[in-house]
């Protein structure tokens, strides 16, 4: 499905409590002036006629301004002809010419104006390049026919041109209504020359009262605002002149044809459904006359015989003085020269059917293409744009951008709002392609150094348009630069790839590894490999990445292939040559031993070293020292005292050696730290088994010994000077009951010295 550059789509509208709105389109209410520009910056001076062309331009009488302005759709204001407070009367292009208190003003379907000059009796034209001839009369005031320079016209008003390009002319102080043929003729064709009355008829019998406005169907009939007759007229095509609807006396009352009212109507104005406006002057209103069989004359909008400036729905409005009126097909709005309030209005009838437009030219059913839609009316205060039933955007702008939605079928809705009133809902539905989005793959790394390059793939698609010019699907980039492509798919739609950045860095200096010593080394030798770069390093063995080893220096611990990696602030990494590494495996020593003994206690030490072929021992207290070189050797310690214990070791096979030294490893205990080897047992059984059936004082250091044993009431039952000889349990020959008993112990140890253990002993039987 395709939808191509316009599309007009015309809805059903919601109800309303409202069907017109009034609003200030132009000028600054009681703000006389001239100033172009914005529409709601600029003024005028009385603005009294209007006219609106086939694109939508707005052409302006600025009475007493004595200029011809226009308002573009783009919503400026600017001057046309004439110098603004200069009345004259002078043909010329633009600025040149001059008039004098122009009231009434048309527009031809060629963009060339027609200005009712009336206080210079003229009609003057306007071409399209803005420059200023006199069509008809010659100033004088009077009611002759003829060629235009020849002919006259009194006080000249109201003005419009047909199809064909006929002018026609309400001339106000004459009573008549004259015609300008395409060749620049006049005649009068209805009306009596200077006799003002009321008669229907024939053309050339009839009578009008001060005639102001008038227009012209698209059958070529001409309504005419018969001012003090209070009458709407028309003059029909076969010359027959009729009242459409008036009762003929000033009035504000509406109804059908002759019953209605009218105040002084003063210009007249038809849409295309061919139903009348009428600028009803002391009214201060702006009627409708439906024709048919009843002409039926309503209030359209402002407040009947209440006069003022406001902005509002249909009767809420109030106008001063509607001097111009002028039905606009482009936007299907009525634009009103409220003269003595110095504004130009807007009334819009916020029930007619919503129009939406897709603009810009743009093929809808490719996701890339934006969505860019017009509504009007434009007078709404809020739209809302529904996506496929979600609100999108709220605006006060009756215009709508966007790239949304993708691929699929859609529904756009729009509804606008006026003081929080609903107006006409417009929705349609559309359909995009799908489209993948456009992507860049890359065959290696997008950062390297000068001299390589990368090759990028978009995917698949029809044609290619690269950032580099490039149109193929691969393509070679060798030089630093953010990439895009643009695919186009078999559908004909575009999709925009996001940047890939292609980064190319100088080549940096090279980096090395050093190795600080001879090739093949001892561990103990602490050899270190060092690079000439200071931070973001890696140091690798055999490929592998060494955790943990990321400074200057490394001291390797094993055999292999070391090399060392930096990283440049781009991220990208550059890595030394291979330097190789022999470790040659060292002695790894330890040992064990009872290092807490007595003077002349055995030590035995427990070499659990490896790769040791010989060893030598050193064993000293500062002042003493031992040596050996047996594997597992022993040693016997009479001076008391903290010893350090060093072994040296020897792999006889790569003459690697190792020192272990365990500082104050020994300990020989001196006397007074030792306990003496004296005890007592706390329970002994004399029951004749053979299991502890005797009490013993025991212990190697027991040199001479007094043993006495108590009984509960200090009775001495037991006692001994030979550590050979224990109690038996016995006291007196007999064999005591169970009890508890008491033991002092008097003895010499060793080391000569006299001490002294008591206790308690259980006897159990």
């Amino acid at each position: 499905m395709k939808l191509t550059l316009l599309c007009i789509l015309m809805l059903t509208s919601f109800g309303s409590l409202h069907s017109q709105i009034v609003t200030t389109y132009a000028g600054i209410p009681d703000s006389v002036g001239y100033t172009d520009g914005p529409i709601e910056s600029s003024t005028f001076n009385n603005p009294h006629g209007i006219a609106v062309g086939t694109d939508g331009t707005i052409y302006i009488a600025d009475r007493f301004n004595h200029t011809i302005r226009k308002i573009g759709t783009d919503g400026i204001v600017s001057t046309i002809a004439g110098q603004a407070g200069l009345s004259g009367d002078l043909d010329g292009s633009g600025a040149e010419a001059l008039f004098y208190e122009p009231w009434g003003i048309t527009v031809d379907n060629s963009d060339n104006i027609f200005v009712a000059d009336t206080r210079n009796n003229k009609i003057r034209k306007i071409s399209p390049e803005g420059n200023v001839t006199t069509y008809a009369g010659t100033g004088s005031y009077g009611i002759s026919s003829g060629p235009g320079n020849v002919s006259t016209f009194g006080f000249p008003t109201g003005i419009d041109v047909d199809s064909d390009g006929n002018v026609y002319v309400a001339d106000h102080n004459t009573h008549i209504i004259r015609r300008i043929s395409i060749s620049g003729f006049v005649t009068t064709i209805a009306g009596t020359p200077y006799i003002l009355g009321d008669v229907d008829g024939a053309a050339n019998a009839a009578s009008f009262n001060r005639p102001y406005g008038l227009t012209v169907d698209q059958e070529g009939n001409i309504y005419v605002a018969d001012e003090w007759n209070h009458k709407i007229r028309k003059i029909s095509t076969d010359g027959i002149v009729s009242t459409v609807a008036g009762e003929g006396s000033e009035g504000d009352s509406d109804g059908i044809g002759e019953d209605a009212e009218f105040r002084f109507p003063w210009d007249i104005t038809i849409d295309d459904d061919g139903d009348l406006y009428v600028a009803d002057g002391f009214n201060y209103a702006i009627r409708k006359i439906v024709l048919g069989n009843e002409n039926v004359v309503t209030t359209y909008a402002g407040t009947l015989g209440t006069a003022g400036a406001f902005d509002g729905y249909g009767n809420g409005a109030r106008f001063v003085s509607t001097t111009g009126i002028a039905y606009s097909a482009y936007q299907d709005e009525i634009f009103v020269a409220d003269a003595y309030n110095d504004i130009i209005r807007r009334v819009t009838d916020i029930n007619h059917e919503l129009e939406v437009q897709l603009v810009e030219g743009a093929v809808l059913d490719c996701p890339e293409n934006n969505i860019r839609i017009e509504v009007s009316p434009k007078v709404f205060e809020a739209y809302e744009y529904y996506i496929n039933g979600d609100l999108v955007e709220l605006s006060q702008e009756p215009f709508f951008e966007t790239t949304h939605p993708d691929g699929g079928t859609h529904q756009i809705r729009i509804i606008p709002y006026y003081d929080l009133i609903p107006g006409n809902k417009a929705e349609f539905e559309f359909e995009r392609y799908e489209v993948e989005q456009a992507t860049i793959q890359a065959a290696s790394e997008l950062i390297f150094f000068e001299g390589d390059s990368v090759e990028l793939q978009a995917n698949e698609g029809v044609e290619y348009f690269w950032s580099t010019g490039e149109t193929t699907r691969d393509i070679m980039v060798n030089t630093s630069q953010e990439v895009t492509v643009e695919v186009i798919d078999d559908n004909g739609c575009a999709s925009q790839s996001a940047v890939t950045e292609v980064e190319v860095t100088p080549i940096p200096p090279v980096i090395n590894a050093v190795l600080n010593g001879p090739v093949s080394f001892c561990l103990s030798q602490n050899i270190s490999l060092s690079t000439n770069y200071s931070s973001e390093l890696q140091w690798y063995l055999d490929g592998e990445a060494i955790q943990d080893a990321t400074e200057v220096n490394y001291f390797p611990l094993q055999s292999g292939l070391y090399q060392v990696e930096h990283t440049l602030e781009n991220g990208l990494t550059i890595i030394s040559e291979p330097v190789e590494v022999e470790v040659i495996s060292s002695p790894i020593l330890d040992f064990s031993a009872n290092n807490i003994v007595r003077p002349l206690d055995r030590i035995e030490i427990a070499n659990t070293s490896e790769n040791v072929t010989d060893v030598s021992w050193i064993l000293t207290n500062g002042t003493e020292q031992f040596t050996s070189s047996e594997f597992n050797p022993i040693f016997e310690l009479e001076t008391s005292g903290e010893y350090d214990l060093t072994l040296i070791g020897e792999n006889g096979n790569t003459g690697c050696l190792d020192t272990l030294n365990k500082e104050e490893y020994i300990k020989v205990l001196s006397e007074s730290d030792l306990p003496d080897d004296v005890f007592v047992a706390n329970i002994f059984t004399p029951n004749n088994d053979g299991n502890n059936d005797i009490l013993f004082a025991r212990g190697k250091d027991l040199v001479s010994l007094d043993f006495m044993v108590y009984d509960q009431q200090g009775q001495l039952v037991f006692r001994s000077t030979d550590k050979q000889i224990g109690w038996d349990g016995r006291i007196k020959g007999s064999d005591p009951i169970s009890a508890n008993y008491h033991f002092v112990l008097k003895y010499i140890n060793r080391f000569g010295t006299s001490k002294a253990l008591k206790g308690k002993v259980v006897l159990l039987r």
